[in-house]
């Protein structure tokens, strides 16, 4: 009773927690497969001692297998259940049962039930294992717990009528099951917890409307920058003229296809931040300013090539760009006053160019 006690105590955990903020779909499958295995551990006492009560045990336990995997499924973003999973806990009961039919002994085609089952539960843990992110993460450690519960309940079984006594087996599956079960269930909320704060961490290090840097995002990228680099300050030309006539919807969208385009043109290895507004900075590892003038102009053009399409708008615009070398000697915000200058020079030249201080 202990086992049961231990399983419904660990899903009402899951459920609790899901029920704070029930996105987590994951949260529920893995509270609601715990709570089933609590009730099968707490029925299984007083079931008659036959085959048949005992695989069908085993299937019912393989709905609780069914939903955890369910649950990883759900936190990878993909759908809970396929069909070839939904089949899953016919297959102890499945086993049993043909085993018998074509002759074997039932205790024995029972022990093949039983097998099927753990085969089944360390399918899942490999499945758990092969996305993790390090061998030490609360994923890895959640399917190290369901290889330990599915050893623990296969070696018994595999070890019948040897040196191990049903007694001795008995005690052993228990308390590895109180253990790993706990173990499981810290793990996995603790997978869901260390999500929400990398989904936090990376929120506060992008800027919400285009999805590139902000201020304080780019200023962690620089830290591990200490070649020279070049900045790039550009400006969207007559902004407020675009959020004036087509509305600040329309503006929002000419922002996100500016960064969009811009991407595309400098690359992977470059980096791109909204500062505040429509200015943005880019720094690139450009080995002198020629090549930085270059890629600035191409980003220039990229944004006049065509018209930003918004709803039933068709919005032109165009770019300033002030550019200017940062060396490693070089004071940061000292240089991204430069590159303001040279925007400045950009600006009062008639907008739509590439200015290099």
């Amino acid at each position: 009773m202990t086992d049961a006690l231990v399983n419904l105590t660990c899903g009402l955990m899951c459920l609790s927690i899901w029920s704070h903020d029930r996105r987590d779909q994951c949260l529920a499958l893995w509270g609601v497969g715990l709570l089933i295995y609590g009730v099968v551990a707490s029925v299984l006492p007083f079931a008659p001692p036959t085959w048949i009560w005992s695989s069908a045990s085993y299937s019912a336990l393989e709905v609780g297998i069914l939903l955890f995997w369910g649950g990883f499924r759900s936190f990878d973003g993909k759908p809970p259940f396929t069909r070839p999973l939904l089949f899953l806990p016919f297959a102890p009961l499945s086993v049993c049962l043909l085993l018998g039919s074509l002759g074997w002994d039932w205790s024995e085609a029972d022990r093949a039930a039983l097998l099927a089952h753990c085969t089944i539960a360390a399918a899942l843990a490999t499945y758990t294992i092969r996305s993790r992110m390090s061998w030490r993460c609360p994923r890895a450690i959640s399917a190290y717990s369901m290889y330990i519960i599915a050893a623990s309940v296969a070696i018994p079984a595999l070890l019948r009528g040897t040196w191990l006594t049903p007694t001795s087996a008995e005690i052993m599956i228990a308390l590895v099951d109180h253990v790993m079960t706990i173990v499981f269930t810290l793990s996995v909320i603790a997978m869901v917890g260390e999500r929400d704060f990398q989904k936090a961490a990376h929120a506060a290090r992008v800027d919400p409307l285009t999805g590139v840097l902000n201020r304080k995002g780019l200023a962690e990228a620089m830290i591990s920058r200490t070649s020279p680099q070049t900045l790039m300050l550009v400006d969207l030309d007559h902004f407020k003229v675009i959020n004036d006539q087509f509305g600040h919807d329309c503006g929002d969208e000419v922002l996100r296809d500016f960064t969009g385009r811009a991407s595309a043109t400098i690359g992977g290895a470059a980096l791109l931040a909204r500062l505040g507004g429509e200015e943005f900075l880019i720094v690139s590892e450009d080995k002198c300013i020629d090549e930085a003038e270059r890629l600035a102009e191409a980003v220039r053009l990229a944004a006049r090539r065509e018209p930003v399409r918004a709803g039933q708008a068709s919005i032109p615009f165009t770019v300033s760009i002030g550019v200017t070398m940062c060396n490693s000697t070089d004071d940061f915000q000292r240089a991204v006053k430069r590159a303001d200058d040279a925007l400045y020079q950009a600006k009062a030249s008639g907008r739509d160019r590439v200015v290099t201080c």
